[in-house]
């Protein structure tokens, strides 16, 4: 409903630094900043939700949790891959550290024209790949989610789902970049809870 605040928000490209204390009013956050350059990674819980960290080892930067207020827990991650490249194995490595029931958001960086781009990039296939030997559902719909230079739109971020979950969501854009070259994407879970509402990703 309106000025309900999201459940749990994940957001890439944070350029957070570990002396920067970031924090959003009523969220507790769980993040990966990098020592360098531009990246990193955070989920931000409602106060209030119960949850749990999960450490996860990769080559990509990765932060998950497990959220336990649901009828069934299920995990959130929220991954960023800077350079769109990789193998489908990469991706693999992150899931079998998760427990299932698993709703993965990130900016993958990649193209194909699954998700509605006009390419296919090396990563796009390595995607492709991932959803088939995963059984991840990729819950994208054709719609762009980043609005880039001279305006022309592309599609590099994704939400894929277990089943069980792809099943029970509501996947949309926003048409406001709040400030990003990213539209914020609103995945709806419609389960039973100890109440879980939208989850928020940018």
């Amino acid at each position: 409903g309106k000025g309900n605040k999201p459940s749990i928000i994940c957001i890439q490209e944070t350029w957070l630094i570990k002396v920067r204390n970031f924090k959003i009013p009523g969220y507790n956050c769980v993040r990966k900043d990098r020592t360098e350059q531009r990246g990193g990674v955070a989920i931000f819980v409602l106060f209030g939700i119960g949850y749990r960290e999960i450490a996860v080892q990769s080559e990509l930067e990765v932060v998950a949790v497990e959220i336990l207020d649901s009828a069934h827990p299920f995990t959130v991650g929220c991954l960023y891959n800077s350079n769109g490249l990789g193998d489908s194995n990469a991706y693999l490595n992150v899931i079998i550290q998760l427990p299932n029931r698993l709703l993965l958001c990130g900016d993958f960086n990649c193209q194909n024209p699954l998700w509605g781009s006009d390419t296919l990039s090396q990563g796009g296939r390595a995607i492709e790949d991932f959803l088939d030997e995963s059984g991840l559902v990729l819950l994208n719909n054709g719609e762009a989610t980043r609005i880039g230079y001279k305006g022309c739109s592309s599609t590099p971020d994704l939400t894929l789902a277990s089943p069980s979950l792809a099943r029970k969501s509501n996947w949309f854009v926003l048409n406001s970049t709040w400030g990003s070259d990213h539209l914020p994407i609103i995945t709806q879970l419609l389960m039973p809870r100890k109440q879980i509402r939208p989850i928020e990703s940018t």
